[in-house]
């Protein structure tokens, strides 16, 4: 079994099942987080916020960007 120690992780698994595979381990998990888990409920679809300073993504495909205002630039078309 692998073992990691950390300060802090972070985990894209379901906090249900993260809590559950932790209380099966040796130690398990503290009675009281495994019932606070397992009364969560599941969703279907989750949005995660990143803050950075610069985008430097570019449209490198031969279809366009769509939105006003474009929130990815395109660049120049080829001509073949």
């Amino acid at each position: 079994m692998l073992e990691q120690e950390a300060d802090q992780f972070i985990s894209s698994m379901p906090i249900k099942d993260l809590v559950n595979a932790i209380d099966a381990g040796s130690d398990g998990a503290p009675k009281d987080r495994v019932h606070v888990a397992n009364g969560l409920p599941y969703r279907d679809f989750v949005t995660v916020g990143l803050l950075i300073k610069h985008l430097r993504i570019r449209n490198t495909t031969d279809f366009p960007t769509l939105g006003q205002p474009r929130i990815v630039q395109d660049l120049p078309r080829r001509h073949i």
